[in-house]
């Protein structure tokens, strides 16, 4: 009987660990997130601001900001904004877009998501 009891507690704590670990993940995600690239053709700077609008349902704000090189010479920048919807799915621990389709990544302990290759800083 006290073996009963102790397997269950153990079972018990794992599940809530899961759980808490889910909520963990989904509490660091409203935010803002950076990313800049520079090459010999281009500097790019991303900025993400994430927002929760309740339950699992979550507003990405995107902003692009490129600026072409041409010749050594920086060009105009240009600029491209755009805001999607997105949901938590917990069990793949991801966030995607619902048009796009696009899959958001979270590591809370390195402060930072993932989006396809890119790797965005979280900075608030």
């Amino acid at each position: 009987m006290k073996e009963t009891v102790k397997i269950m507690a153990v079972c018990l704590l794992a599940v809530s660990a899961c759980r808490n670990a889910s909520k963990t993940n989904q509490d660091f995600i409203p935010g803002t997130y950076v990313k800049s690239n520079k090459s010999t053709y281009g500097i790019a700077e991303d900025t993400v601001f994430i927002t929760r609008t309740g339950g699992k349902n979550y507003l990405v704000d995107f902003h692009v900001t490129y600026q072409a090189i041409r010749d050594g010479r920086r060009l105009p920048p240009r600029h491209k904004d755009d805001q999607l919807s997105a949901l938590w799915d917990a069990s793949k621990e991801q966030l995607t877009e619902t048009v796009t389709g696009r899959t958001y990544t979270f590591q809370p302990d390195k402060q930072r998501m993932m989006l396809n290759a890119g790797v965005f800083r979280k900075i608030k």
